[in-house]
C-alpha cells in the first residue's frame, strides 16, 4: 500500500487499516535500489499517502526509523519537498513565458494596426 500509485486515498487508508488490523508487520523495510532499506512509513510519507501515514502512526510504528543510507522520515519528505518545488518552478516558468508570448504578441497586433491605421476597439 505504501507504493500504491492509487489516488483514492480513502480506500487506501482503509485497505492498509486491514492490513495493519490482520497483523502486518509496520516496520517492514523494502529498497528499491538493492541496498537501501526503506521504511513502510517512509515510502507511504514519500507517495503522499496520507491516510496510509496516519494509520501506521496509529499503530504505533517507529517515526524515527533510519535507512541504511541514513535517511529518516524527514529527509525522506525533504526530498520530496525539493522535487516537488522544482516541478512547481517549472510549470510556473512555462505559464510566464506563455503569459510573456501572448502579451507580446497581442502588443505586436496593436502596434502593427496602429501603424497601418487599422481600429481594433474603439
Amino acid at each position: 500500500m505504501a507504493r500504491s500509485k492509487s489516488d483514492d486515498e480513502v480506500a487506501v487508508g482503509k485497505v492498509a487499516d486491514m492490513l495493519i488490523q490482520a497483523g502486518c508487520e509496520i516496520e517492514s523495510r523494502a529498497g528499491t535500489d538493492g541496498f537501501s532499506d526503506f521504511t513502510v512509513l517512509m515510502f507511504s510519507a514519500y507517495h503522499g499517502h496520507v491516510g496510509v501515514v496516519r494509520h501506521l502512526i496509529d499503530a504505533r510504528c517507529e517515526i524515527n526509523a533510519q535507512s541504511s543510507v541514513g535517511l529518516v522520515l524527514e529527509g525522506f519528505l525533504l526530498r520530496k519537498l525539493q522535487l516537488l518545488e522544482y516541478c512547481f518552478l517549472q510549470s510556473l516558468a512555462k505559464k510566464l513565458v506563455f503569459q510573456v508570448r501572448l502579451l507580446a504578441s497581442k502588443l505586436f497586433a496593436v502596434v502593427y494596426c496602429t501603424i497601418v491605421g487599422v481600429v481594433i476597439w474603439k
